[in-house]
């Protein structure tokens, strides 16, 4: 799975992390959890309309927000899980849809 951000990266989803292919510099950057990233199995991922890259796991969902600092970047995690009002922090595998209306929606295994 994989999403193209608006300074043209692509972002791919793995169940190892994630990496981000720069066309530009013709180079990858790799997240991990030894990198910092919440957890490493990707089950699907997009961008909503303010650039923020969100992916869903076996362990809930998660907004990854992209800092400028200079000439490099900072991504800066947030996770969402039950505490969050989710229902079920289990999602199903590449089960996301982006809206005509940009509205973005992750399917999680159990609906109540």
């Amino acid at each position: 799975m994989y999403s193209r951000r608006w300074k043209g990266w692509i972002w791919i989803g793995t169940r190892e992390g994630i990496s981000i292919y720069n066309p530009t510099t013709g180079s990858f950057n790799n997240l991990s959890e030894d990198t910092g990233l919440p957890e490493n199995t990707v089950f699907a991922l997009l961008e909503d309309p303010d650039h923020h890259i969100w992916y869903s796991s076996r362990k809930g969902l998660y907004k990854i927000s992209v800092i400028a600092q200079g000439k490099s970047y900072k991504f800066q995690y947030s996770k969402y899980n039950k505490s969050d009002g989710l229902q079920n922090t289990q999602f199903n595998f590449n089960a996301a849809y982006k809206t005509k209306a940009k509205r973005i929606d992750f399917w999680r295994t159990k609906w109540l």
